[in-house]
């Protein structure tokens, strides 16, 4: 990596909402995979620190 490169980053916030009825099973699995991302991380360059993310509760 040169000098020269640059890398577009935002910080924010992401709020998901559920609409209509969902089996309990779903919830489940969409909450898993929301405290799952703390350690993938999210988007490009994730093996080199970018996309960290912290669930809020």
């Amino acid at each position: 990596m040169d000098n020269k490169s640059k890398f577009i980053a935002c910080i924010g916030t992401i709020n998901y909402k559920i609409l209509g009825e969902i089996e309990a099973i779903k919830i489940k699995q969409i909450n898993t995979l929301a405290d799952y991302s703390f350690y993938s991380g999210l988007g490009r360059k994730t093996t080199m620190g970018f996309g960290g993310l912290k669930r809020l509760s």
